[in-house]
């Protein structure tokens, strides 16, 4: 009969610790159940300004001042240099692009497929400025040395004028074929003939 007993006891510790485990268990599930609740509960906030939409990534959109949403222009990478910086570009004729770049002072010439390659590498460290010459040929604007260069079709560079300045900004031909250069840090343009000689050089008069 003790022996009974002691054995009936041992399975009434055993049923109740089965009990109070099962009811532990049940506890930290509907406990975890409450918590993933409330970590996915709806959260409501207002963007309006300009500056709210902009703390998120924007993809092809258009955000004006009045925080107006608009479709912006679809962006396409078309090619990718090892160049830190590209200062100009310039439609080529065979529907591709010349882009000037440094601080190698290269110009790159990217086809229509996007296949680029080294078109012209300067001596000078940047290259401001790109004109079209009308031979199909590209005029360059290399910094801070203030030299413009000629390069023919094939990339061959013959150098076509020294500037008084150190930099040349921009260039610009006229139908004449005479090639305008904007230059700094004087903030003065130049004017140079087909065959390279400056015809004058002078400083922009102020507006008054």
């Amino acid at each position: 009969m003790l022996n009974s007993g002691a054995s009936g006891s041992r399975r009434t510790r055993h049923a109740w610790r089965l009990r109070s485990a099962a009811l532990a268990t049940g506890v930290a599930m509907v406990v975890i159940a409450v918590a993933s609740l409330r970590a996915s509960a709806p959260k409501f906030f207002q963007v309006a300004a300009q500056a709210d939409f902009l703390k998120g990534d924007v993809e092809n959109l258009s955000i004006d001042s009045h925080g107006q949403l608009t479709l912006g222009p679809a962006i396409e990478l078309v090619y990718e240099t090892t160049a830190p910086f590209l200062w100009s570009m310039v439609a080529a004729p065979d529907g591709g692009l010349f882009i000037g770049s440094g601080n190698d002072g290269q110009v790159f010439h990217v086809d229509a497929q996007g296949k680029g390659s080294v078109f012209f590498d300067s001596a000078e460290l940047e290259v401001h400025a790109l004109a079209l010459a009308p031979n199909g040929g590209l005029y360059v604007g290399t910094s801070p040395d203030g030299r413009v260069y000629k390069v023919d079709r094939n990339g061959t560079a013959t150098p076509f004028f020294n500037s008084d300045d150190k930099y040349i900004w921009a260039l610009a031909v006229d139908a004449r074929g005479n090639l305008f250069a904007g230059t700094g840090d004087k903030g003065s343009f130049t004017r140079s003939r087909r065959t390279g000689r400056a015809a004058r050089s002078t400083r922009p008069t102020p507006r008054t």
